[in-house]
C-alpha cells in the first residue's frame, strides 16, 4: 500500500484521485459532447465561461463530498451503503429532468439547498442563452464544498494513523 511509505500522505492519494477522475470526467464530457454536436443539429450555442463555472462548481463539491466520504467509509463500514442508498433519490432531487422554475413552492425553496441542483443549472444555462436561471447561486456551493472540505481534512487528520493501522 502506498500510504506506508512516509513520504506518501493522504493528500497526495487525495489529490491524485480527484485529478485522475475529474480530468476523465472532462475528458468523456468533451468527447460526448463534441459527437453530439457534429451528428445533430441541436440549435444550442455553447458558453465555454459558464461551462467552466459548471465543472468548477462540480469539482469542488466533488472534492469536499469526497473528502468527507473518504473519512466517514474507512471508519464506518457500514457507511458506504448508506451513502449508496440515500445518493440515488438524489439524482431525482437534482434538476436533472426538470428545471428548477417547474417546481412549486415550498418544494422549489427546499431544493435549493441540493448544491447539484445550482450546478445542473448553471450547465443548462450554459447551452441555452435564453435560459436564465435566477436561483444559482456559486457562493453557496463554494461555500460548502471548502466546509466540507476543511471538515473532511480535519477528521483525516486527526484519525489518519488509526485508519491506516486498521
Amino acid at each position: 500500500m502506498l500510504l506506508a511509505y512516509p513520504r506518501v500522505t493522504f493528500m497526495d492519494a487525495l489529490l491524485a484521485r480527484f485529478a485522475l477522475n475529474f480530468s476523465t470526467q472532462v475528458m468523456v464530457f468533451y468527447v460526448l459532447i463534441s459527437i453530439i454536436l457534429v451528428i445533430y443539429e441541436t440549435r444550442t450555442s455553447l458558453d465555454f465561461g459558464k461551462i467552466s463555472l459548471a465543472f468548477a462548481m462540480a469539482g469542488a463539491l466533488a472534492f469536499g463530498i469526497g473528502v468527507v466520504n473518504c473519512y466517514l467509509t474507512t471508519r464506518y463500514q457500514v457507511w458506504s451503503r448508506v451513502w449508496a442508498i440515500t445518493n440515488r433519490p438524489m439524482f431525482l432531487l437534482s434538476c436533472i429532468l426538470f428545471l428548477f422554475e417547474s417546481v412549486p413552492e415550498p418544494y422549489a425553496s427546499y431544493l435549493w439547498y441540493n448544491p447539484v441542483a445550482h450546478i445542473t443549472g448553471q450547465m443548462r444555462s450554459a447551452f441555452y442563452p435564453y435560459y436564465n436561471p435566477t436561483y444559482i447561486s456559486p457562493a453557496y456551493v463554494f461555500g460548502l464544498s471548502a466546509a466540507l472540505t476543511v471538515l473532511g481534512l480535519i477528521m483525516l487528520k486527526k484519525y489518519h494513523k488509526d485508519i491506516l493501522n486498521r
